[in-house]
């Protein structure tokens, strides 16, 4: 097995190794190294989180030939199971993201929902550029920076809006001002690169449905399972086969409990 991870994170492994390459990407915890895992034991992976510098990773691990290459994200890295990086993804969940399991449930639904965020219709879009499409197919480009200032989105958006188009993130300001907004359409198409690019609150993402926004992407990205740990080391757990059925209640993906179902 090859691993990538930082070169301070090995001072606490419990496996042999030998190191096969140090990268020139920093992290917090010192420069990446490749090494190849030779005896069995704990290792601790801490990789970049940018997204441009786990390409390039990527892109050495590679490099050695490996039959796949599984990269451990997080829920506040989204950027992981981007299209440019992963063909695939498994969702982890579990009990120690909420003590109440029916918020952990809904949660891991819109989040799976929001992964699986269908394709739009028409091929070969720009994507280089903010902008907006009316009823008559007319392309207003939007210029400046919607993230911070999404107002300067407010005054293109009419009753003959069609589709909006952000090149990056859609965040909880823009959402609020389409939420301002709502009475100026009845539907709106908002499309992003991939599902990584939605960066706001689950109420907002619900709320911006109720008034008539359907989610697009030009990338859609493939779950392909959805993995549950129903235990915590916070002294609280769930029942598991209510987790499971609950979750499979409103996920049609797989769903199992790896240190049972996999044993």
């Amino acid at each position: 097995m090859i691993i990538a991870t930082a070169i301070e994170a090995l001072e606490i492994t419990t496996c042999s190794y030998t190191i096969l390459e140090k990268t020139a990407i920093n992290s917090p915890l010192g420069v990446i190294v490749i090494v190849k895992i030779t005896q069995e034991g704990t290792i601790l992976l801490a990789g970049p989180s940018l997204k441009n510098q786990l390409i390039k990773l990527k892109r050495k691990l590679l490099d050695y030939r490996p039959t796949y290459i599984v990269i451990d994200g997080a829920l506040f890295r989204k950027s992981s199971a981007s299209t440019k990086l992963a063909d695939a993804v498994i969702l982890a969940t579990g009990a120690s993201y909420a003590r109440s399991m029916s918020s952990t449930v809904l949660h891991t639904t819109t989040l799976s929902r929001q992964l699986m965020l269908p394709k739009y219709p028409i091929n070969n879009l720009d994507s280089s550029v903010n902008y907006i499409v009316d009823v008559s197919h007319k392309k207003t480009v939007l210029n400046g920076d919607l993230l911070s200032n999404p107002q300067g989105l407010k005054k293109h958006i009419s009753n003959t809006t069609k589709t909006l188009f952000l090149k990056g993130a859609l965040n909880d300001k823009i959402a609020q001002m389409l939420i301002e907004s709502r009475h100026k359409f009845e539907t709106l198409d908002l499309l992003i690169k991939d599902a990584t690019h939605l960066l706001l609150k689950d109420s907002y993402y619900h709320h911006l449905k109720t008034i008539g926004v359907n989610f697009y992407v030009l990338n859609p990205i493939e779950l392909v399972l959805i993995t549950v740990n129903p235990t915590t080391k916070k002294g609280y757990f769930y029942d598991e086969q209510q987790f499971i059925i609950a979750l499979k209640n409103k996920c049609n993906i797989p769903i199992i409990n790896v240190l049972k179902d996999l044993e």
